[in-house]
């Protein structure tokens, strides 16, 4: 090993080492003990097979100079700063490979700092403040002292408010912590950004990698997110948006874009007909769009829904997955394709809707323009009042707010009324008729049915009224074969005979509770939950017929107890197989 120190040469132009000797060696070493230079200050070229080093007013050439073995321990600096060579290694000498590139890491000196070949990074991570980074000038200054940077394609700044700008060739700018101003330099630049970093840039085809809501400046052109439910919004040029593992909303804005989901309950804005979507097919992914547009295609065919969203009159069509396909207030030819389809109308329809499954002639909606309608299974009402028929096959019928009129035909259809006073008509078949709030008439038709409750509040009385009662008038009760009443609770004990009395509207439950609450009535003696019927032989309710269940356990009829109005039903045997 051989030390030379700067203060010891005396001559301007120096060869290292001295001609009778072979090459600088690995083991060499060259002191800077003039706390006068930096490594910033020096100015190094290949020359041959040497190395040429200018540093104050001597000019020093290292012999035999061999990039893969020098390292930066082969250079001392008084002031500590320090020479980095880039060798595909952290924080030494130089890059041999043309394709893997270093990571250089300076000190809070003036370093000199050289990536030689490959795609370098120079990091300031522990910069002790703010660095202003210029790659194209190949210089630095700041937080981590006043460095010279050759041959560097891409920086990663501190925790602080850094200013880094890159390479015509294109860089990979990366603020870290804090808010950073970060400018490309005309390449094909990448942008690691936090809240509130700004970015600026006018050239190549360039990304932002972003962990907040991010909307791409006009000159930049494609977005990833990395982690967490975000949102990313393109500009008017042709963006690439890539979401993440979570629920993301994806908007390329105007141009033809290309939106990438992937695992998670993704969202796609389309406006243009030329958009593309790419879904990795976890989750469940909707899109939005202005135009007429299908599911059906490589990577949009694992999305499962489709919102036609404003006035206009737009097309929209299913795939092989079970969608659902939301109209607009326009005109629209809908097809759900394969698989169990829905349609609804709860977002688009300006009033309410008629809306028959076995027409495939173009319909008037009503509230949601003239609509042809092709392949659906199942058909979702709007807010209003509606009308929906279902078809042959099974469907579901699900109503809104309204006053909804659902018609069954013929397949074991579901029908749920929801909110409001609705009129539900299972049709033949076996079908599950699920009344909701409101006061419904029912009519359960032929075939056997099951009668579902979701709670106290899908019929009920109040002390003064039955306003809120549900009318079931052509229930077959015979021991659970035929209709059935599902309560979600256990029905212990039936009262064997019904129960006949005086029934006034304005009195119903004391009405009920003088018959329930007698020897004959509710009489459980195991706690558990009876079921009754009672028909009015008087009172402003004559001949019309109750069934009641006991549901809070009290042996008393009360307005917190189930009722339905069973008036025309035939009931041959209660037994607690009725309910299930």
């Amino acid at each position: 090993m051989t030390t030379y120190t700067y203060s010891s040469l005396s001559d301007a132009v120096v060869t290292l080492p001295p001609p009778t000797a072979e090459i600088f060696s690995t083991s060499d070493q060259l002191i800077f003990d003039d706390t006068s230079i930096s490594a910033s200050e020096l100015t190094l070229t290949i020359v041959g097979a040497g190395l040429e080093i200018k540093a104050g007013a001597k000019t020093i050439t290292l012999r035999g100079f061999t990039q893969s073995k020098i390292t930066s321990a082969n250079f001392t600096f008084a002031d500590s700063s320090k020479l980095i060579i880039g060798d595909n290694k952290e924080a030494t000498t130089n890059d041999d490979s043309l394709v893997v590139g270093n990571m250089l890491i300076g000190t809070n000196f003036d370093d000199y700092m050289d990536g030689m070949k490959g795609i370098d990074t120079v990091s300031y991570a522990k910069a002790w403040s703010a660095v202003k980074v210029n790659l194209a000038a190949q210089t630095a200054t700041g937080g981590a002292g006043t460095d010279v940077l050759k041959n560097i394609e891409n920086v990663i700044g501190s925790n602080f408010n850094d200013n880094l700008t890159g390479v015509g060739t294109g860089s990979r700018l990366d603020g870290g912590m804090g808010i950073d101003t970060l400018t490309g330099a005309g390449g094909n630049d990448t942008y690691l950004i936090t809240a509130g970093d700004v970015v600026t840039d006018s050239g190549g085809i360039d990304t932002v990698i972003s962990n907040i809501d991010y909307v791409l400046a006009t000159g930049l052109e494609n977005l990833i997110l990395r982690t967490g439910a975000l949102v990313g919004i393109g500009n008017s040029a042709v963006n690439k948006l890539t979401g993440n593992s979570s629920d993301n909303v994806l908007d390329g804005g105007a141009g033809a874009d290309v939106l990438v989901g992937l695992a998670g309950n993704d969202i796609y804005m389309v406006d243009d007909p030329n958009d593309t979507i790419l879904e990795k097919g976890a989750g469940r992914d909707m899109v939005y769009s202005t135009v007429t547009f299908s599911l059906n295609g490589t990577g949009v065919n694992n999305v499962e829904e489709l919102r036609l969203t404003g006035t206009a009159d737009i097309n929209g069509s299913g795939n092989a997955l079970n969608n659902t396909i939301y109209a607009n207030s326009g005109s629209n030819i809908l097809n759900g394709d394969i698989g169990e389809d829905t349609l609804s109308y709860q977002f688009g329809a300006i009033s309410g809707v008629t809306v028959k499954l076995d027409d495939a002639s173009p319909q008037t909606t009503g509230g949601s323009g003239n609509d042809t309608i092709y392949a659906f299974e199942n058909l979702i009402g709007s807010h209003y009042e509606d009308a929906l028929t279902g078809d042959l096959r099974n469907n579901k019928l699900t109503g809104g707010e309204g006053k909804d009129s659902l018609t069954g035909v013929l397949g074991n259809d579901t029908l749920d009324g929801g909110l409001g006073n609705d009129l539900l008509d299972g049709g033949e078949g076996d079908d599950v008729i699920i009344g909701g709030a409101g006061q419904d008439s029912v009519t359960t038709g032929a075939g056997n049915d099951i009668i579902k409750f979701v709670g106290i509040a899908d019929t009920a009385c109040t002390t003064t009224s039955i306003a809120g009662v549900d009318l079931y008038g052509d229930l077959s009760l015979n021991n659970g074969s035929e209709d059935r009443i599902n309560l979600k609770v256990k029905v212990t004990a039936v009262v064997a005979n019904p129960l006949a009395g005086e029934l006034n509207e304005l009195t119903f439950v004391d009405n009920m509770n003088a018959l329930l609450s007698s020897s004959t009535g509710f009489k459980n003696s195991s706690g558990g939950i009876d079921a009754a019927i009672v028909t009015a032989s008087s009172g402003d309710l004559t001949t019309r017929a109750f069934l009641a269940v006991d549901l809070d356990r009290t042996d008393t009829f009360t307005a917190t107890d189930f009722v339905i109005e069973v008036t025309g039903s035939i009931i041959t045997s209660l037994t607690t197989a009725t309910f299930i």
